[in-house]
């Protein structure tokens, strides 16, 4: 697996933004709003770096890490081996709207990642949270 993108939970984007644009040095590559939250994509220059800023429409949970996404080859393999060779209890295989499957599992200290096809997913014509 190779790991493509970690993502957090902000306050404000206008306030983050110089801190991930200047400081990090990466670059706004598309915004999702839903209902609930805003998805921010910032990448650096060759994409092979991403954090997903989420900023939700309530009261902020900041400071915490949502997910660390990892990309797979095989979804559905590493599926069946998270529940039968590590004893780990996944979330079901679910599909993204642009055809990518995915899954959830907890590690041992329950810090979540997302395992995921690798696919065009960062793109804003293909994506929708």
């Amino acid at each position: 697996m190779k790991s493509y993108l970690i993502s957090i939970s902000i306050s404000s984007f206008e306030k983050s933004e110089i801190f991930y644009t200047k400081f990090l040095g990466l670059n706004l590559s598309h915004k999702i709003n839903t209902p609930k939250s805003s998805f921010y994509y910032m990448s650096n220059e060759d994409r092979s770096f991403s954090i997903q800023l989420v900023q939700e429409n309530k009261a902020p949970n900041t400071g915490t890490l949502r997910h660390i996404s990892l990309y797979s080859d095989d979804v559905q393999k590493d599926w069946y081996q998270a529940i039968n060779e590590y004893q780990l209890s996944p979330m079901p295989v679910q599909k993204l709207p642009g055809g990518a499957l995915f899954f959830y599992v907890k590690d041992p200290d329950g810090y979540i990642y997302r395992i995921m096809e690798n696919s065009d997913f960062l793109s804003a014509n293909t994506h929708k949270s």
